[in-house]
């Protein structure tokens, strides 16, 4: 009930390469996961989508287990075990809470009790300020179940935090993303806090205390960051006549350098927003190709809607 998955099944325009989505939301907050922006529901919205964007929305609050990239299916999948949190807003909150089931996954034994299950839960506290996850202990047991495994709990949609703690002691921060550590991924503006193996049998905390900041700062901004590295990937046609503009080169790596500088996410956000009208004016100034910029301005017109 936390996913809404919505493939688009409508052409992409032929000329800017965006298909837009007519699509109804049921009630509550959601999350668009690959732009972070945030829509009510109960609604009808319109979205636009570039060939590599799945329209995926997550319910605000929503606890998500999940594995890291594999190229096959099996044990190892579960290590580290990666729990998603996509935080409600200020107002609201976050309550979020799951269960991750496992077991053998090749024979019948879960029909006789074969099974585990681990209580994963999210809570706000602060007005959002500070975000507590807690990973239960394994309930149940079966054959090749591992006894011990590490953990990511990655946070999506947040400023930098100013403090992150793992069962009562001081997480570091680590750019290389190492473990124990936390570092911040500055394409999909999310905190990830890795710790190492523990077992299965015991619980663990993780607690994360964000600046009192404006949230509505990455309202959408990972989108906003996504289509002006595309617009720029659009304007590379136009050499060597003319070249994307220096300025809004520089504006598609905001990401990257508040993931080398996380104290930098404030400046680099608010810069984000401010300047995003006056890069669609320069580039509408471009000559070399007319069919070049005007699919970049509509990728640039578009942001993260």
């Amino acid at each position: 009930e936390d996913l809404l998955v919505a493939p688009v099944t409508t052409p992409a325009d032929s000329a800017t390469g965006l298909a837009t989505v007519s699509l109804w939301l049921p009630p509550g907050d959601w999350v668009e996961w690959g732009s972070g922006a945030r829509l009510g529901g109960l609604a009808t919205v319109e979205r636009t989508y570039l060939l590599d964007e799945i329209p995926l929305f997550v319910r605000a609050g929503a606890v998500i287990p999940m594995a890291e990239p594999t190229l096959r299916v099996g044990q190892a999948d579960h290590d580290p075990l990666v729990v998603t949190v996509l935080p409600g807003t200020a107002e609201g909150g976050t309550a979020g809470q799951t269960r991750l089931y496992e077991d053998a996954g090749n024979d019948t034994g879960y029909l006789w009790g074969e099974s585990a299950r681990t209580a994963l839960l999210a809570k706000g506290r602060e007005g959002g300020r500070r975000l507590s996850v807690a990973v239960g202990a394994a309930d149940g047991s079966y054959p090749g179940q591992p006894t011990a495994r590490a953990l990511t709990v990655r946070v999506s949609g947040v400023l930098p935090p100013t403090a992150v703690t793992a069962d009562g002691a001081a997480v570091p921060y680590r750019a290389d993303g190492s473990a124990p550590g936390w570092r911040y991924d500055g394409a999909g503006l999310a905190v990830e806090v890795r710790l190492p193996s523990a077992p299965v049998t015991a619980g663990r905390s993780v607690e994360l205390t964000f600046p009192a900041a404006d949230a509505a700062l990455v309202d959408g901004a990972a989108g906003s960051l996504a289509r002006v590295r595309a617009a720029v990937d659009v304007l590379e046609g136009l050499w060597p006549i003319e070249w994307a503009p220096e300025s809004l080169v520089a504006l598609g790596q905001a990401g990257r350098r508040v993931e080398l500088d996380p104290s930098t996410a404030v400046d680099e956000l608010t810069r984000l927003r401010a300047a995003l009208s006056s890069e669609v004016e320069k580039v509408r100034t471009l000559k070399g190709g007319s069919l070049l910029v005007s699919k970049a301005l509509a990728i640039l017109e578009a942001g993260g809607r």
